[in-house]
């Protein structure tokens, strides 16, 4: 590690050539580009992010509230399937250490 940063240490101290007049060239065009944009309204320049956060703050405040709860669970059950799911336990660790391969009919 510490020879990548002493290449990197030496490769900042190299000055290209003629580095100096071209940031001196470069400044002005900058900042005459800088001077020349057209200046962007703030509700226009944020208004994709203001959306996005309020309909953050809706489906939250939908998902918290009780009406919001209920909903949910007649979407789930209008969607849901005719008979019961029941949850097969999960393999949540080993009783050693090591990997695991595991195989489905999905695939492994």
């Amino acid at each position: 590690m510490s020879g990548d940063t002493d290449v990197r240490r030496a490769l900042q101290r190299i000055q290209a050539p003629d580095e100096l007049d071209a940031q001196r060239r470069a400044w002005p065009l900058v900042r005459a580009a800088l001077e020349a944009r057209e200046p962007i309204a703030w509700p226009k320049r944020n208004l994709r992010p203001l959306l996005v956060a309020a309909a953050v703050v809706l489906i939250l405040a939908a998902a918290v509230s009780s009406p919001g709860r209920a909903l949910v669970g007649s979407v789930r059950d209008a969607v849901g399937t005719s008979e019961k799911v029941k949850a097969r336990p999960a393999l949540t660790s080993l009783p050693a250490p090591g990997l695991l391969l595991v195989n489905a009919r999905t695939g492994p």
